[in-house]
């Protein structure tokens, strides 16, 4: 008996030490995995609902655009279905990169390159904090003195980071080195992610305002990111509730609904369709000529009068189509000067056009032709 037990005993240690060797599982992945699962399952058992629920997330996202312009479409449902169901993809899909982007790090482990020793956690949390202010007095210099010292330090600290890691002895180092880089990195992708409305208090408030609202913004998150790789393998759960209070803090701290509906306005030409050449029939002329009657109206309410045999037509430079959904066109009228924003001008002057009225657009002409191949052009100068 003694023997046979003998005999056993090594196997049950083996196989221990192989249990032991293998990793635990990803909780992030398995909560992801389960839960894809269960909503593929709800979509199969409820597809009405999922549709009803699509759609109306297609026009929440159309609504964070036209509710700041103070114009809704008139529409019928029927005519904008589609719209709404590729709305609600294109935001969502808007929203998962934006999210993702911001808590790449903390994702992909970058805080767990280096293993904390006990007690000594700091070492790492102070290596963060350093390398992210130090990393924003450059990006503050480069900005105002026009020097290069982030788009060539970060690069720098990278290679550096890679040539000790081929050394044993100082690969210790080169994983400090390399978070130091994964931070300057996250400084880089906020900063580019940070964009406050025109209108918003930032933009229109002094230098160092907006220098103190996009630091923070860069320190928040990094303190996000910091608080999800100490965890080791944070949770699904962890994940979406840090993403969605940086999602939350970034729109209102901007001002800028553009993050939930900038790709479906923009990709499908919903609106903010910038620098176009509108042209018109006697009808539209007519509703935009009565626009103008203003003291000092745009440079846009000066038409050209377009002949083409029986065809008479107005075209119209330089107009911004706010809105395009329905039977409807909101359009701003601009001057040569606008370049950002919707025409740049909040208060610029707005109309709205019957789409029966409206006989085309065009994105790219910002000159028309005068020959005979593209018809008769003559100046209309606006009444008075």
């Amino acid at each position: 008996m003694d023997a046979i037990s003998k005999k056993i005993m090594p196997s049950s240690a083996s196989a221990t030490v192989s249990e032991a060797k293998v990793k635990p599982p990803d909780p992030l992945l398995n909560d992801s995995i389960s839960a894809l699962i269960r909503i593929w399952a709800f979509v199969c058992e409820h597809p009405g609902i999922v549709g009803t629920a699509t759609i109306a997330l297609g026009a929440l996202t159309l609504l964070t655009y036209y509710l700041p312009l103070g114009f809704i479409p008139d529409f019928d449902l029927a005519s904008v279905t589609g719209i709404l169901l590729i709305a609600a993809f294109l935001g969502a899909v808007q929203i998962f990169w934006l999210g993702a982007t911001l808590v790449l790090p903390a994702i992909i482990g970058a805080g767990n390159i280096v293993k904390p020793e006990s007690g000594k956690d700091y070492k790492r949390l102070l290596t963060v904090y350093i390398s992210t202010v130090l990393w924003l007095i450059a990006f503050w210099r480069g900005a105002v003195a026009n020097e290069k010292w982030f788009i060539f330090g970060l690069p720098a600290v990278l290679l550096v980071a890679l040539v000790l890691a081929i050394f044993r002895k100082t690969r210790l180092a080169a994983g400090y080195v390399l978070i130091a880089g994964i931070q300057g990195v996250v400084c880089l992708v906020a900063a580019f992610l940070f964009h406050p409305a025109p209108q918003s208090s930032i933009s229109q408030g002094s230098n160092w305002l907006q220098w103190l609202f996009l630091v923070l913004w860069c320190l928040l998150v990094t303190i996000a990111n910091t608080v999800l790789w100490k965890e080791g393998r944070p949770t699904l759960r962890a994940v979406l509730g840090v993403t969605a209070y940086l999602l939350f803090t970034l729109i209102l701290m901007t001002q800028n609904l553009g993050y939930v509906h900038g790709a479906a306005v923009r990709m499908l030409s919903l609106g903010d369709v910038r620098g176009v050449l509108l042209t018109v029939n006697d009808s539209g002329a007519a509703v935009l000529s009565a626009a103008c009657q203003g003291d000092s109206p745009p440079v846009g309410c000066a038409p050209q009068k377009i002949i083409m045999g029986e065809v008479k037509a107005y075209a119209y430079r330089n107009i911004t189509i706010l809105s395009r959904i329905g039977s409807q066109y909101y359009l701003q009228l601009c001057t040569n000067d606008d370049r950002g924003g919707a025409c740049d001008t909040i208060e610029g002057l707005r109309i709205v056009v019957d789409k029966r009225d409206v006989l085309g657009w065009s994105s790219v002409g910002a000159r028309l032709k005068n020959s005979e191949e593209y018809g008769k052009i003559e100046p209309v100068q606006p009444r008075n």
